[in-house]
């Protein structure tokens, strides 16, 4: 029989044997992250960027599925752009993230994030118009008579912003500062050192537009100015782009016309004819902003 173990060294044995069994782990838990770096914070979001792009993938997924199981065509032009654009601030988000010399999170979780918003504008945008080609009866009469129900009357307010261009200059101040705030969202955030919060944001946004895209599915709606009979002489102030944009766009749709090619294909992309403001913002914004974090890269 061999010699036998005091109870306190076998104990001390076995705690240091558990320990080195969970050191692997730990490591490989963080090599998953490239940011080797001092800021945890950088270190355990990560995780989360991971999270955002598995709800693109799944986003598109279910674009992927949608263009199968409908009439629609995807031109690709507007997609590459968008999407070799995104793959291009990835690549370089990844490059200074894995850098053993310029590694720096706020320039690194900066590109990704703008690569992870153009995905989802793209994708997302698209798949709102797939949605919309299921083709539910429209719902603008119920939802008049809820507002009314709960003592919202669109009649004021139109006659309200109508009489106080003012008011008005600052709703579409506001309606249109959209834009600003992915900026600051991809950009001021990271660069700020809130990487969390950045992934957060990101998270946040795409899941909105998932939820709004079914919402749009189950209560499809145009706008309230056709229900009530109005037209531009009753809104003299201001133009009502986005209910326009809906009545162009959602018959093309519900029929899957969008856009008709030469061997008579249906079209469905992202607007040079069809793609969205948003998209067209950030394909022409990315190759400078790009050109300003990569030069701030540099200098660090």
């Amino acid at each position: 029989m061999g010699d036998l173990q005091p109870l306190s060294e076998f104990n001390h044995a076995k705690s240091n044997q558990i320990s080195d069994t969970s050191e692997p782990s730990n490591e490989r838990r963080i090599e998953q992250a490239p940011l080797l770096l001092d800021d945890g914070e950088a270190v355990a979001v990560w995780d989360l960027f991971g999270f955002n792009w598995r709800l693109v993938a799944a986003a598109a997924g279910v674009l992927n599925a949608g263009l199968v199981t409908t009439e629609f065509y995807i031109q690709p032009t507007g997609y590459l752009i968008a999407f070799a654009v995104a793959a291009l601030y990835w690549r370089f988000g990844r490059l200074n993230a894995e850098s053993a010399t310029r590694r720096n999170p706020r320039i690194s979780y900066s590109l990704i994030a703008t690569a992870q918003m153009i995905t989802v504008l793209a994708i997302m945008t698209s798949l709102t118009y797939i949605a919309t080609s299921i083709n539910l009866p429209l719902m603008d009469a119920s939802l008049l008579a809820w507002d009314r129900a709960l003592g919202f009357d669109f009649l004021i307010y139109l006659d309200y912003v109508n009489d106080h261009p003012r008011f008005l200059a600052v709703l579409a101040f506001a309606y249109t500062s959209i834009t600003w705030q992915i900026l600051g969202i991809i950009i001021v955030l990271p660069l700020a050192g809130h990487y969390r919060r950045t992934g957060e944001a990101i998270c946040a946004f795409a899941l909105a537009l998932i939820v709004t895209t079914c919402i749009s599915v189950l209560v499809p709606a145009i706008g309230v100015y056709g229900e009530l009979g109005l037209t531009a002489s009753d809104f003299p102030t201001f133009q009502p782009q986005g209910y326009y944009d809906t009545l162009r766009d959602a018959p093309l749709a519900a029929a899957a016309n969008w856009h008709l090619s030469n061997d008579g294909k249906c079209y469905a992309c992202p607007r040079s004819k069809y793609q969205p403001s948003s998209v067209r913002t950030f394909t022409r914004i990315a190759p400078a902003s790009l050109v300003v974090l990569c030069s701030d890269d540099e200098a660090t």
